[in-house]
């Protein structure tokens, strides 16, 4: 209980996991429409990622780099 508690008791988690159930998948969109700083966002989501509560999946538009 005390690791979920941990990990889901902060507001912009909760935030990330309610617009990634919506549908939302890029870190660029998820910053968007959070207004989130960086940093913040980047750390929550490694924490969701190493929580196996979210996963990162690799993606590539026309010519652009593999980006996750």
């Amino acid at each position: 209980m005390a690791v979920a508690a941990n990990l889901l008791g902060d507001r912009w988690t909760l935030l990330i996991l309610r617009e990634t159930f919506y549908g939302g998948s890029r870190f660029d969109d998820l910053r968007a429409d959070l207004d989130i700083p960086r940093g913040i966002l980047s750390a929550r989501l490694k924490a969701l990622v190493t929580a196996c509560l979210l996963a990162k999946s690799p993606y590539r538009q026309g010519r652009e780099r593999v980006r996750f």
